[in-house]
């Protein structure tokens, strides 16, 4: 429907209009009946809530879409809503519950032959293991959903995995390693115009501009992230939030007050094209 289409626009553009437009495209939809369809806008209702922190109603929508996807036999829909399920669990550290989903989702995404969402969820499992600090089955899996989606040539999953891989490096203390990964990600998510995933970007690259102690560097960084990532209406997952608020502490601690609100407004005022300039790794 058009609301839907609307709803999808605002979801990556003006995310405090989608909900309102999901919400007419929803009843439309069961107005009109067709389980299909209003599978489709409760899951894209849900990953809103999600992205907004309310895991229990991310997690109520997911479950009722889930059953309409089951009702219908769509492998595509019933992968993706395990996986989303997964990220769920994941964000309330019941890290039991989301390797279960995420088993599941890769095993339906498999029967089917499915690999865009193989890689998705490939990526899924491999976030999974970095939180658990499993960095051998991190790497494993990840660089699976690389191969993957390079193969079928789909540049989200190829962001997410290189952005994967830069979380990975960066835990295990090669920077500069991490460093490109970072850059890479960047590009493609501002290729494919995902605020979110740059969102991701430049807050790694900020933890790496941190652990180098460039610190006015760093808070200009976070203080992009701020801006193309409005915490009001979307979020950075559980971990990268931790992170981001160990990394302000930081700055806060190693640049006196001016400094730091400079250093702030200088990052308010960077375009996105000059905030991705500034995470080129040097030359070697």
């Amino acid at each position: 429907t058009a609301f839907h289409r609307l709803g999808q626009l605002a979801h990556s553009n003006a995310p405090n209009r989608a909900p309102a437009l999901y919400q007419q495209a929803l009843a439309l939809r069961r107005e009109l009946g067709g389980q299909r369809g209003i599978a489709v806008v409760l899951t894209n209702l849900g990953t809103l809530a999600m992205g907004q922190g309310d895991l229990a109603n991310a997690r109520q929508l997911y479950e009722e879409s889930g059953a309409l996807w089951r009702e219908v036999r769509d492998p595509w829909g019933i992968s993706r809503i395990l996986n989303n399920l997964g990220w769920v669990a994941m964000e309330q550290e019941d890290y039991a519950a989301a390797h279960l989903f995420l088993a599941q989702s890769l095993a339906v995404a498999k029967e089917a032959g499915f690999k865009e969402r193989s890689a998705d969820t490939l990526n899924s499992l491999g976030h999974l293991a970095l939180m658990e600090g499993d960095y051998v089955a991190a790497r494993a899996r990840i660089e699976a959903a690389l191969a993957l989606a390079q193969e079928i040539r789909l540049i989200s999953r190829i962001a997410e995995a290189l952005y994967g891989l830069g979380r990975l490096a960066a835990q295990q203390g090669a920077m500069a390693q991490a460093g490109t990964f970072f850059h890479e990600s960047l590009r493609l998510y501002q290729k494919l115009g995902d605020l979110r995933g740059l969102a991701h970007g430049l807050a790694g690259v900020a933890g790496l501009a941190v652990a180098h102690g460039a610190w006015t560097r760093a808070v200009e960084l976070l203080s992009m992230v701020e801006r193309v990532l409005p915490a009001s209406q979307l979020r950075l997952d559980r971990w990268e939030q931790q992170q981001r608020e160990r990394d302000v502490a930081a700055t806060r601690a190693h640049l006196d007050a001016a400094a730091w609100a400079a250093a702030w407004a200088a990052g308010q005022a960077l375009s996105i094209e000059q905030a991705i300039a500034q995470t080129r790794p040097p030359p070697s």
